[in-house]
């Protein structure tokens, strides 16, 4: 029952500390959280982006996780790459494994608990964790950048793709999910979770019940 959940082997870690430095400080600033979007523009595009990205926040706070997290919006409306809707997914991506990666270290829910788990209450996930929509080969991207390998051709997908981002251990992944689980995690519902459940608490995804009526004592 608790195998119907599929692509755990594309489960992906994320480490921040991999961008690449350049002789701009508007692009080793932004780099230091996009590094596959760096790798994908190019230095020269991606510092074009970077000092246009600072230049429409000059009086924003600099080099804080949230100033950085406006990047996917802007990129909405940033004329150069509005034919390239796969650039705003793959800063939507790396907003959010940053963001995992940063999340506080928080007890998960163990395999012990599950069978006291209270059914009719909604499930409480990693704070870092989140539910991505996407319409291009965003991942596809993302996995060959990362390996540092040259990215397939972008391309519209047939059929939208969710993708749930969460921190495991001490760094941020992602993994491909199907329409109903994709639901199932948007609500919270853990009786719509049962098919899913074990592979969550395994994953590190659900935490356990803040209060003690969520916990059927036996």
């Amino acid at each position: 029952m608790f195998g119907a959940a599929k692509c755990w082997e594309s489960d992906l870690s994320y480490n921040h500390h991999q961008h690449l430095k350049t002789s701009d400080p508007h692009s080793d600033a932004l780099a230091h959280t996009y590094v596959n979007l760096q790798r994908y523009l190019g230095d020269v595009s991606f510092t074009i982006l970077a000092r246009a990205f600072f230049g429409a926040r000059p009086t924003q706070k600099a080099l804080s996780h949230v100033y950085f997290n406006a990047l996917p919006h802007f990129l909405k409306s940033y004329r150069p790459f509005l034919r390239a809707p796969e650039i705003q997914e793959l800063a939507a991506l790396e907003t959010a494994l940053h963001g995992a990666f940063e999340a506080p270290d928080v007890s998960a829910l163990t395999l012990n608990d599950i069978q006291k788990l209270n059914l009719d209450r909604k499930l409480t996930f990693h704070p870092s964790a989140k539910c991505l929509r996407f319409f291009q080969n965003t991942t596809s991207l993302w996995s060959a950048l990362i390996c540092e390998q040259l990215p397939p051709k972008p391309h519209k997908l047939d059929h939208v793709q969710y993708v749930i981002v969460w921190r495991q251990g001490t760094g941020g992944r992602f993994r491909i999910v199907g329409d109903e689980e994709a639901l199932a995690f948007k609500s919270s519902s853990a009786t719509e979770a049962l098919p899913y459940l074990r592979n969550w608490v395994e994953a590190e995804l659900v935490l356990p019940p803040e209060r003690t009526g969520d916990i059927l004592e036996k």
